[in-house]
């Protein structure tokens, strides 16, 4: 990195779960690409992945699996899933990325706790294919992230932990200590004053945040 570059430095709390954290994330990172390749401007880009459990345990436990047509619908209503549907499919098509509302719903606990330690193993260089892969099985595949043998198997595969120590991470009380986040569900008193929007940045000295919801 030469004198005159700058460093930004994001941090991104979302859900894997959430096909609208994976359009920001898409986005996100199609932006960088961009300042990058094409306008060529001196930045460096350290992104972190914080956790955040949409979902709360009273709507879903951990041991809970429901197909995601009947989750949505139970949740939101009909009419409000269909034109969740219809805004998806058509950011979809457009980026030539197969979002399908199908497989089933489960709770991504396991799944923030695999990409958070992925993080302090190896910071964003193991956090972020780790993070795309685990978007793709779930929104694309409609496989379950709260599977330990799938989790294994996508860790394996892009290279940042064997399936034996994923499933050791999976039961680990000393992960625990590391994701206190993913425990807070949307009306946490101490996010919901700063979360306004479905997509929020906020900055603090030289650090921007962006939450995906």
């Amino acid at each position: 990195m030469s004198a005159f570059n700058r460093k930004v430095k994001l941090t991104v709390i979302n859900d894997i779960i959430c096909p609208n954290c994976g359009i920001g994330q898409h986005e996100l990172l199609s932006a960088i690409s961009y300042c990058q390749e094409v306008l060529h401007l001196p930045l460096t880009f350290e992104v972190e992945f914080m956790p955040f459990r949409l979902i709360p345990t009273t709507l879903l436990d951990e041991n809970t699996k429901v197909p995601k047509d009947e989750f949505f619908t139970g949740t939101f209503g009909k009419e409000k899933y269909d034109a969740l549907q219809g805004a998806i499919a058509k950011w979809a098509d457009e980026k030539k990325i197969p979002i399908a509302f199908k497989g089933m719903m489960s709770q991504s606990t396991r799944a923030h706790r695999l990409s958070r330690k992925a993080y302090l193993v190896g910071g964003q260089e193991k956090q972020l294919p780790l993070l795309c892969a685990l978007f793709k099985a779930f929104l694309e595949d409609g496989k379950d992230i709260a599977d330990p043998n799938v989790l294994s198997d996508i860790a394996q595969e892009v290279g940042v932990f064997s399936k034996e120590e994923v499933r050791l991470l999976c039961v680990s009380l000393t992960l625990r200590l590391f994701t206190y986040p993913v425990r807070h569900s949307l009306s946490s008193s101490r996010m919901n004053s700063k979360l306004k929007s479905t997509i929020c940045v906020t900055k603090q000295d030289q650090r921007a945040s962006l939450v995906f919801l």
